[in-house]
């Protein structure tokens, strides 16, 4: 065995050649989201939170969060912007990529919706459509 065989440290990082991913850190990272925002259950829509005054659907997806679903209730004050922000941080803290898959809103097209996320900081990730901030 040569010296450099003997020096080599072999270091797992979190999520690598893990097929279960880690789903139960991203679930807690939400509660955080939704708590640090006084966020409520909307009473219109089953799995969705009004988060200062966005609404907002986040679920784990593959050891990622998956932002399914954000508009802002007062469309052009800021609080959409305000709340992702939030969002990625907190999901930067936990080292945690926020993914999400932009669709038309109301009169917002996707182009929009891609140029804004581009704004924040998400890349396009491969050719399903799909945008993620990487953490």
């Amino acid at each position: 065995m040569s010296k450099f065989d003997e020096s080599i440290n072999v270091i797992k990082l979190k999520g690598f050649n893990n097929p279960s991913y880690d789903n139960d850190t991203v679930r807690e990272l939400i509660d955080v989201i939704i708590e640090s925002g006084n966020g409520q259950l909307n009473p219109m829509v089953s799995n969705q939170y009004i988060i200062d005054g966005v609404k907002v659907e986040l679920e784990p997806l593959k050891g990622k969060l998956l932002v399914k679903y954000i508009q802002a209730i007062n469309k052009g004050e800021g609080s959409g912007t305000e709340v992702m922000e939030d969002i990625l941080n907190l999901a930067e803290e936990y080292v945690i990529d926020v993914t999400l898959s932009p669709k038309s809103v109301g009169d917002t097209t996707e182009e929009q919706l891609r140029g804004w996320y581009s704004r924040l900081g998400f890349v396009e990730d491969g050719n399903d459509g799909y945008m993620t901030k990487f953490a």
